[in-house]
């Protein structure tokens, strides 16, 4: 799961950098309200107010037009990847920003930061599980190793002393990570010498 949250994540960080550039490149707030884009950047009704449908527009209506294009493959993207990439269609809800709305450029930069930060704390929090299940799984597999070849044996190949085995099995301590790294290698060796 951690992949695609970061890569929404980074999606979304893009999109968002892409609107600041933009709004800083090309401020309208000295435009006339209808010729204004950065306030409708959503909307359509901007879009053809210059000459006939394909031009002449000026390097700002071209700039908007590739950011709005952007936004609604980020959009299909989202959806796409929340609900068939990572399986949490649920998590889909919670976010600010899934669809068009009428928001100004500045009130959708803001959405995107938020979004951008939801998303980090999804990235935190998958990784966390990842740990998590993994040190479930090296306890698992280090618990059946110990009750194999006895207490004794073990801690004197682990090269590790009684009580920080006894603690991590225990759930006690998370030992650094020198020491799950023995356990690791431990488990491998066995594991290895089994086949």
């Amino acid at each position: 799961m951690v992949p695609g949250l970061r890569s929404v994540w980074r999606a979304t960080r893009q999109l968002r950098e892409a609107l600041e550039r933009l709004a800083t490149k090309f401020p309208d707030n000295h435009l006339e309200p209808d010729a204004r884009i950065l306030n409708r950047i959503l909307r359509l009704d901007w879009r053809h107010l210059h000459g006939d449908l394909h031009g002449p527009h000026e390097e700002r209506y071209w700039a908007a037009v590739e950011w709005v294009k952007r936004f609604d493959a980020y959009i299909g993207h989202l959806h796409g990847d929340f609900r068939y990439e990572l399986e949490a269609p649920e998590r889909l809800r919670l976010l600010p920003i899934t669809n068009r709305s009428q928001l100004d450029a500045s009130k959708l930069i803001r959405q995107l930061k938020t979004q951008q930060r939801m998303l980090s704390k999804w990235v935190k929090a998958a990784k966390q599980s990842e740990r998590d299940e993994e040190l479930e799984q090296l306890r698992s597999d280090l618990r059946a190793w110990v009750h194999r070849k006895g207490w004794k044996v073990a801690v004197e190949e682990i090269h590790c002393s009684r009580d920080t085995v006894n603690d991590f099995l225990g759930r006690k301590t998370t030992p650094q990570k020198r020491t799950r790294s023995r356990f690791r290698d431990y488990v491998r060796r066995q594991t290895l010498g089994q086949e």
